[in-house]
């Protein structure tokens, strides 16, 4: 007995794997480095110390397109983030956009904000998404992007061609897109509205508050609220559907010519020809009084922002996250999410502010 243990301890001390210190010496992926030399991963042989030149010339990066910029999402947590917004197309790069001598990202020429998520028309026509992607949000399909928009769990695109396409959450037919040749496009929480080229709006998704079922008649803008939808008129008159408990599709009977619309909560707001800010719904007491020229307006569930003819923002309403609050900057294009805000600056980088519990403030 005592023998044939000794046999099972001499067999079993002989199949244990004896530890290679050279193994991490090697270099795997061929790309130069060892682990032991730094390289943090060594299975990619795009990913290793200075990969990613213009950034770092020591940090060890992951450049898959060779542009000389490091991969801002890096699957491997051993590699150091970069700045490049798609680590897959060479000719997308971080750019020095404001002149102040540093790679400032990549530059946009459209952004929206969701509920928890953003996405933004890059320069070349790309969409970029960012935040949570619990729903697939975040995932566009590839093409050349002519207008976007974000909701609660989904994201909505305009092509050249004039095709809608939808993608993420879609327990409601959010983004079951209607056919048609569109212009614009614009994402409630479970529901999405679009013009026609022809200025027809049609309307997809939720619809148990009356939302979606668009009126007839020719339009110039559509928006697309929590609850609630809205268009202007080709005459210039505001005209809203869906949820009415605070009287956000109510418009007030002024003679106002509106230009541009915006539906959150409980309150829509509008710009008139005349570079007026007309809000109904529900009252916000912090609301400021506006004696700039208003050309665009966008509002949330419980904050708004505005911005005026020389570019500038301003928010009110909650600002528990820092949503209400926008940097000292000069913008082209706001958009304002459920607790963050992004805006487009006249050099063409995004910046966002607010809530960065998903990562929807880490822009491209």
């Amino acid at each position: 007995m005592r023998q044939f243990l000794i046999y099972i301890i001499l067999a079993t001390a002989a199949c244990k794997t004896v530890p290679n210190d050279n193994f991490d010496a090697l270099d795997l992926d061929t790309d130069g480095f060892s682990v032991v030399q730094g390289d943090c991963d060594d299975s990619d042989s795009s990913a290793f110390p200075g990969a990613a030149y213009l950034e770092d010339e020591s940090a060890c990066m992951r450049d898959k397109d060779g542009d000389g910029f490091g991969d801002r999402s890096p699957e491997n947590i051993d590699v150091t983030k970069g700045i490049d917004c798609d680590d897959t197309k060479v000719d997308l790069t971080p750019e020095d956009l404001n002149n102040d001598g540093s790679y400032d990202g990549c530059r946009t020429t459209s952004v929206t904000s969701g509920d928890f998520h953003s996405c933004a028309i890059m320069d070349d026509a790309s969409i970029h998404c960012w935040g949570t992607n619990d729903d697939t949000q975040l995932d566009p399909p590839n093409i050349e992007a002519l207008a976007i928009t974000a909701g609660a769990d989904h994201s909505c695109a305009v092509d050249f061609d004039g095709s809608a396409h939808c993608w993420g959450g879609n327990w409601a037919g959010q983004t079951d897109h209607l056919s048609g040749t569109y212009q614009t496009i614009s994402s409630g929480a479970w529901h999405t509205c679009a013009l026609t080229t022809l200025g027809e709006i049609r309307c997809w998704g939720s619809t148990d508050r009356g939302q979606a079922p668009a009126p007839d008649g020719n339009f110039i803008d559509v928006t697309a609220g929590r609850w609630n939808s809205c268009g202007i008129s080709i005459d210039g008159e505001a005209i809203c559907w869906g949820e009415d408990n605070q009287g956000q599709s109510s418009p007030p009977m002024e003679n106002h010519r509106y230009v541009q619309i915006d539906a959150g909560l409980d309150q829509t707001c509008a710009v008139s020809d005349l570079g007026a800010l007309i809000c109904w719904g529900e009252v916000r007491p912090d609301q400021p009084t506006i004696t700039s020229t208003i050309y665009e307006v966008s509002v949330s569930d419980e904050h708004a922002c505005i911005l005026s003819d020389e570019g500038e923002v301003t928010c009110w309403g909650s600002d528990d996250k820092g949503q209400a609050s926008p940097p000292e900057e000069e913008f082209v294009a706001i958009s304002t999410g459920l607790y963050h805000s992004c805006g487009l600056t006249d050099y063409g980088l995004t910046i966002c502010w607010g809530d960065e519990e998903f990562g929807q403030t880490s822009t491209p």
